[in-house]
């Protein structure tokens, strides 16, 4: 698979979730700790994401993530 093309898979991927969604699941991961590998992926996945100027409107809530 080209770079390219698992780019756009990854933002096809993270189109399923809201940005309400994120930060409801955010939420939930400061709460209670971490429980699973998903919060992690899902922060490296945004940080990809955004540097490949896809999905830049998430980069406040992005620097949220890394700094937790």
């Amino acid at each position: 698979m080209k770079k390219k093309e698992y780019i756009l898979l990854m933002e096809k991927a993270l189109s399923a979730y809201s940005e309400e969604h994120i930060r409801q699941y955010f939420a939930t991961v400061k709460q209670n700790g971490l429980s699973e590998h998903g919060f992690p992926r899902l922060t490296a996945n945004l940080g990809i994401l955004i540097c490949h100027g896809i999905r830049t409107d998430l980069l406040t809530l992005f620097c949220e993530m890394m700094d937790f």
